[in-house]
């Protein structure tokens, strides 16, 4: 009984999972570059 749920949920993340979780945190990662960007930019002007 063991093994079907962790297959399944080994399947279900790895087709649908894929896609969307490196895409959302690619985003992220590219949102919180450009904030920090614009934080630091701001900054430098500023001084």
């Amino acid at each position: 009984m063991a093994g079907d749920p962790l297959a399944k949920r080994t399947r279900k993340p790895c087709k649908a999972g894929r896609e969307p979780l490196p895409l959302s945190a690619a985003q992220a990662l590219l949102r919180d570059l450009f904030i920090l960007t614009a934080k630091i930019d701001q900054l430098l002007v500023s001084s």
